[in-house]
């Protein structure tokens, strides 16, 4: 498609926003003063919303956006605040100079619309009154002439042309497009950024300046990503001074998280420190020595985070990853009967997830403590024999993890967990891996107490890895599941708990001598 025929088309559908601003706004003012000021706010913030979308049209034409790109449409045409900012915003690109008060009047105003739009329009559990009398009518008649007003400039304007000498096109081309990236929308239209408007009192000069600064700071990133590749690698002391800073969010299903528990493991230890803004979520801020290289940060991390969440989820014998199944009973949000007009509904049973609330654990000193210890151990043996059975558990607590009603991994979870257990025997060597395995589980397990169900699981396990269809007699459930991962996790942690044991008894041996 040529030019002349590009330009005429996003003329057209630009001339149809009007229209449909101009309806929108006809049948606010037909509604005014009938009681129904939320509707008539509604519609005249719909209005102002086509007559922006119509801006965005008309810019995104003269700075030849990608048209095969939907990106740009889907987070900025569709977007209700970005629409309403272009509805104010965007006359002024290359036409005139407006002034600091105007500016000072626009600063927020399209948010504001949005959210007093929502908050009259629909009713909320927590609501006591009608919404629509939090708005009054003057309210409504306000917004109602201001999109009766953008109209009208709307309708009057010269239609900028792609070789107009006030457009520039790089430059626009480039603000339209960080407009519709989330993370540089904050940066564009934040504080900072708003005063230097106010600043300048002229959008276009704004633009240049924005662009500047995004460039600048590009630059800066590059040349710190250069200089880290060339950097030396640090020595002595030097090295471990922390460098990096890697935060994880992890949620927990078992366990309430108290920020008191937490204390003492922030006062002892420096490379990991720990924080909760949510009684189920576990704030993990993991630092990296200089000694790592910035190629390295990605998989250092990676592996703390996997070898700290690893030993978490052993030490309190409960459940903690980065996300946790939603969709868990039910595929659908409402279900209807139109017949009856009635809402029913229909789930699975048993619901896939266990009953960690009658339990009413919280993760505590004496947890995080254990947490350390295997942490440690995990660390040591990493790259050895004795790390085989902490990946076979790390897939189990994954596969947990993307257990809901779409995908069902219970089968895969158990059998990872029972794999976790027996290469745990084997390498440990209290298992040769061709005598009886339940006599050499039995033989460890006797020092701790009895345990219900031990030998139903083991039998289940051995049962899954001799079917060809990978399924024991026994219909597996999370139950099922959880009772192999507490076996699990009871014996990988006596491993840690002997090792680190010796390792320490070696070390106090040393000192004396």
């Amino acid at each position: 498609m040529d030019e002349i025929k590009l330009f005429n088309k996003y003329k057209r559908v630009r001339s149809l926003c009007l229209k449909n601003a101009e309806d929108l706004i006809v049948s606010a003012k037909l509604i005014a003063g009938k009681n129904l000021q939320h509707i008539q706010y509604h519609l005249a913030a719909l209005a102002l919303e086509e007559i922006g979308k119509g801006e965005l049209i008309e810019m995104s034409f003269i700075a030849n956006v990608n048209q095969r790109d939907t990106t740009f449409e889907e987070t900025s045409m569709e977007n209700h605040i970005r629409k309403l900012y272009w509805a104010f915003w965007g006359p002024s690109f290359g036409k005139k100079v407006i002034t600091k008060q105007e500016i000072e009047q626009l600063r927020g105003l399209a948010t504001s619309i949005h959210l007093k739009r929502l908050s009259t329009l629909y009713v909320k559990t927590s609501d006591l009154k009608q919404p629509k009398l939090l708005l009054t009518q003057q309210e409504a008649d306000q917004i109602t002439s201001l999109a009766e007003a953008r109209l009208g400039m709307e309708k009057h304007k010269t239609t900028l042309k792609p070789d107009d000498p006030s457009v520039n096109k790089e430059e626009l081309n480039w603000f339209l497009t960080a407009n519709s990236d989330p993370e540089k929308f904050k940066l564009i239209f934040g504080k900072k950024s708003q005063e230097k408007l106010i600043e300048l009192g002229n959008v276009r000069d704004w633009v240049h300046w924005v662009k500047e600064q995004f460039d600048q700071n590009d630059a800066e990133v590059k040349k710190i990503i250069e200089e880290e590749y060339r950097r030396e690698k640090p020595q002595g002391k030097d090295a471990h001074k922390p460098k990096y800073k890697i935060r994880i969010r992890i949620n927990s299903e078992s366990h309430s998280i108290r920020n008191k528990e937490l204390k003492k493991w922030n006062e002892n230890i420096n490379f990991i420190k720990l924080y909760s803004d949510d009684k189920h979520d576990l704030i993990c801020d993991f630092f990296l020595p200089k000694a790592t290289h910035i190629q390295g940060t990605w998989f250092v991390g990676w592996g703390m985070a996997r070898a700290f969440v690893t030993a978490l989820n052993i030490a309190t014998k409960g459940f903690f990853w980065w996300h946790v199944p939603k969709d868990r009973s039910r595929f659908y949000e409402d279900m209807w009967d139109l017949e009856r007009n009635m809402r029913m509904g229909t789930e699975q049973r048993p619901e896939l997830t266990v009953n960690f609330k009658d339990l009413h654990w919280v993760l505590k000193d004496p947890d995080l403590g254990r947490t350390s210890m295997i942490f440690y151990y995990i660390t040591k043996v990493k790259d050895k024999k004795e790390g085989i059975p902490f990946n076979d558990y790390v897939i189990g607590l994954s596969f947990l993890a993307k257990n809901d009603i779409h995908l069902r991994f219970e089968l895969n979870a158990f059998a990872q967990f029972f794999q976790a257990l027996k290469n745990a025997f084997r390498v440990s060597g209290d298992w040769d891996g061709k005598s009886d395995f339940r006599g050499a589980v039995h033989k460890q397990f006797s020092k701790l107490k009895d345990f219900v169900n031990l030998d139903e699981c083991l039998q289940w396990g051995e049962e899954q890895e001799l079917s060809p269809e990978k399924k024991p007699t026994k219909e597996i459930t999370l139950t099922e599941v959880f009772g192999m991962k507490l076996y699990a996790d009871l014996y990988l942690e006596m491993l840690a708990k002997k090792t680190v044991d010796s390792l320490k008894k070696d070390e106090s041996s040393k000192a004396k001598t």
